[in-house]
């Protein structure tokens, strides 16, 4: 847009003119900038093919308030996201969500007290990390034989006694928040196959993370 300039008005001298374009720009520079100030609190996900087929509704749900590095590898086990921790770890995320588990308990007979070692070891990857939010495997998983749910509901119990014993880290039930909400809508499932969330089941997952994300500022305050 050209700037208006009163009629018979001298041109501006060209030191002037810079001047005001430096300080237009200077202007321009602070007001892009200024949202920088607060800027989003960085979050680590890391995670297996539900987390990565949850990718795009963790950006739209969460994605207002932190800023996200996800990390979902397909078929991946807990123990074979140690270099994603490591990453995270490296980095200043101030909360970290961990949903592993699946494939463990589902492809491989491993013992529970291994499976929760190798999560130790995750944990100890991001140990810088404010909270660290464990997610639950579904223990309804169908199609693979009863073991695969009692291995399911035994890795939760771990998981749950392991974040009883550190305040900085909890347990986001989607096993328990999946059973809930299909026992209010019989006939309805989230899930294609009681593995992978459907678009409702990830959208429910998304708003499980959120609750548990709000809440690390108020476990933080309560420490001693």
């Amino acid at each position: 847009m050209r700037s208006f300039r009163p009629p018979g008005a001298a041109p501006l001298p060209v030191s002037v003119a810079a001047l005001l374009v430096c300080v237009a720009v200077a202007l321009g520079a602070t007001s892009v900038a200024s949202p920088l100030s607060s800027e989003r609190p960085p979050v680590a996900l890391i995670g297996d093919s539900i987390t990565w087929g949850a990718s795009d509704t963790f950006q739209r749900v969460l994605g207002d308030r932190w800023r996200l590095m996800v990390d979902g590898r397909i078929g991946y086990r807990i123990a074979q996201q140690l270099p994603a921790a490591e990453r995270a770890g490296r980095l200043p995320n101030r909360q970290v969500v961990i949903n592993l588990g699946t494939n463990d308990v589902t492809n491989t007979d491993a013992p529970i007290t291994s499976l929760i070692e190798d999560l130790r070891e995750l944990i100890d990857r991001v140990r810088d990390a404010e909270c660290i939010h464990l997610v639950t495997v579904n223990e309804r998983i169908a199609g693979r034989g009863p073991a695969v749910q009692d291995r399911a509901a035994a890795l939760n119990a771990a998981m749950r006694e392991l974040a009883a014993g550190a305040p900085r880290i909890d347990v986001i039930d989607w096993s328990g928040a999946l059973a809930a909400w299909e026992a209010e809508h019989p006939g309805r499932t989230l899930t294609s196959d009681t593995i992978h969330p459907n678009a409702e089941g990830n959208t429910l997952l998304a708003g499980l993370y959120r609750d548990a994300l709000e809440r690390c500022g108020s476990r933080a305050a309560a420490r001693p």
